[in-house]
């Protein structure tokens, strides 16, 4: 099950995920010195001297983590049909497409909602690790089925 790369890309686009998860992806500081989190579950300000204090809640981005973390388990597990497989993993592909391109656009407008300027991270980075790896299990699958059909040919 783990014999194959493509499945050691879909068991770290899993765990990237779940990291993606664990803490706040993305923090802006402002100039009086306040910051605004962003993690799974919405988007906090910390001042100097006040507590946590919730701004926006988000939905999408826990729903399409989550997502990918299940399509990609499937995917791991389907290894003896390939033509399955793949369809999990293009979905996961998809998803991780739009989980970047989610991300990029919140960093932007909550920089320019909240007057904040973006302090990256390593969790910044995690939805374009996460489409790196679903890219290459891609590949590595696609790559198995024309190995295959090629066989198939000779005979």
């Amino acid at each position: 099950m783990i014999q194959r790369i493509q499945s050691l890309y879909l068991l770290l686009t899993s765990i990237a995920s779940v990291l993606f998860l664990s803490g706040n992806f993305l923090s802006f500081f402002n100039d009086s010195g306040s910051g605004i989190f962003m993690n799974y579950r919405g988007i906090w300000t910390a001042g100097q001297e006040e507590a946590l204090q919730n701004l926006e809640n988000q939905i999408i981005i826990p729903v399409i983590v989550l997502l990918i973390i299940i399509l990609s388990v499937v995917a791991i597990l389907l290894y003896k049909n390939r033509k399955l497989q793949i369809k999990f993993v293009l979905a996961t592909v998809l998803l991780s497409a739009a989980l970047t391109a989610l991300t990029a656009w919140l960093a932007y407008s909550a920089g320019e909602k909240y007057q904040a300027v973006l302090n990256p991270g390593i969790r910044t980075f995690l939805p374009l690790i996460i489409l790196i790896f679903s890219i290459l299990a891609y590949r590595g699958i696609r790559k198995d089925e024309n190995l295959v059909r090629s066989y198939d040919r000779l005979r």
